[in-house]
């Protein structure tokens, strides 16, 4: 194939429509949690005040398993554009099969069903998807990998009983790849960006309520030119309102940006806590922030949740240890056992009163001793407890200090 041949493959990255993006089996996954945990709430009224004495809160990262930005990053000037293309997407759905995303998901899986937390807000579950090139364009996609069904499929092997209680679409990109050099044959790879909130099922009648699901993307995006086309890379949010005990409050799981776009991860944070966490009643925010409190990797949006007035679990807790809780540091492979956790991006924040946490945990399962993928992400995930009711003495709001 030759450097120069743009022009005669017409090749095109592409972005799908979000509803034509679900698999109908996670689509159809996701209806019927809600529709239980629906009935299931529906069985003792808003009156009802029994329920837990507390709230276990879990999140984490579930990783693509690949550096999915390196095709994003070439320069579609460069003669060899094309070529460079090709091998930089083949390359990522390469790494992306040897992470092991079944495994990976297990793994989640039993730590999820090991830590029993009542409501788990999770990034990075993504849809992968493979279809055969006809004249320069995909045919039909067929789901290689669908991280959700895999979690949700794997939890209910452990004997965990949880339900989707809301799931978010992100970015879906499309791009062409090597199937075959002998002879040559294109494929393209299809990449669909999820959060996903769960919940148990399991607990008694009125227990834990859950209602009014929502889902957004940040109105601010990264646009990646890539062949004749520009690319949108959207991040984005998804909620639930929870009722348990008398109290009523909202879980948001969110994704901003990374610190390759530091502005953009900014803009959508102010959206995050000026917009969609504004809201009147107490919030749990949960979710992979990418910013670090002391601006470790480059990024400063740290700083505007406790300006906004959210408590930062850990901050909280181990006033004696700011600059520990490290979530983020395992090599992009998932093999290198010396590489050294360097950012906290990972958070569980809360606006309150009514949350009075009293424990936070940083956790990192792992799936094997020697063999690749020896973690199931590049993040650790984080579990906090909150007692729920007013507190008599609120937790006093720490400052972030050295």
């Amino acid at each position: 194939m030759k450097p120069d041949s743009r022009k005669k493959l017409e090749i095109k990255a592409s972005i799908a429509e979000p509803s034509a993006a679900w698999p109908r089996r996670t689509a159809l996954l996701c209806l019927i949690g809600f529709l239980a945990l629906t009935f299931w709430g529906a069985l003792a009224g808003p009156s009802d005040v029994g329920g837990k004495k507390d709230i276990k809160v879990y999140t984490a990262n579930a990783y693509v398993g690949a550096l999915i930005e390196a095709p994003l990053a070439l320069d579609p000037s460069d003669p060899n554009y094309v070529m460079n293309l090709l091998l930089s997407v083949t390359q990522v759905y390469t790494q992306i099969v040897a992470s092991d995303p079944p495994a990976r998901m297990a793994a989640l899986a039993e730590e999820i069903a090991a830590q029993r937390p009542d409501i788990a807000g999770l990034e990075e579950l993504y849809t992968i998807r493979v279809a055969a090139d006809v004249a320069g364009q995909p045919g039909d996609f067929g789901v290689v990998y669908d991280y959700l069904e895999l979690l949700t499929n794997a939890l209910a092997a452990t004997g965990a009983h949880y339900a989707v209680a809301v799931l978010s679409t992100e970015s879906d990109i499309a791009m062409p790849m090597i199937a075959s050099l002998d002879p040559v044959r294109l494929a393209w790879g299809r990449i669909t960006d999820h959060e996903a909130i769960l919940v148990r099922a399991d607990l008694p009648p009125g227990h834990l309520q859950i209602s009014n699901p929502q889902t957004g993307r940040f109105a601010e995006y990264l646009r990646v030119p890539v062949g004749d086309q520009i690319i949108a890379i959207h991040r984005g949010w998804c909620s639930v309102d929870v009722f348990t005990r008398g109290e009523r409050f909202r879980v948001i799981c969110a994704h901003p940006h990374d610190e390759s776009a530091p502005e953009i991860q900014r803009e959508e944070v102010i959206e995050l806590v000026s917009e969609v966490a504004n809201v009147a009643m107490p919030v749990l925010l949960i979710g992979d922030m990418n910013s670090d409190p002391f601006n470790r990797n480059g990024t400063d949006s740290y700083a505007l949740f406790p300006a906004a007035g959210f408590q930062d679990t850990w901050v909280t807790l181990h006033p004696d240890d700011l600059e520990g809780g490290l979530t983020w540091g395992h090599d992009p492979a998932l093999s290198d056992p010396t590489e050294p956790f360097v950012y906290r991006l990972d958070y569980i924040f809360y606006r309150g009163d009514e949350f009075t946490p009293t424990s936070v945990e940083v956790l990192d399962p792992r799936i094997h001793a020697t063999q690749p993928p020896l973690w199931p992400s590049d993040h650790k995930a984080v579990t906090a407890t909150f007692s729920l009711g007013k507190a008599k003495s609120p937790m006093p709001h720490r400052p972030l200090a050295r």
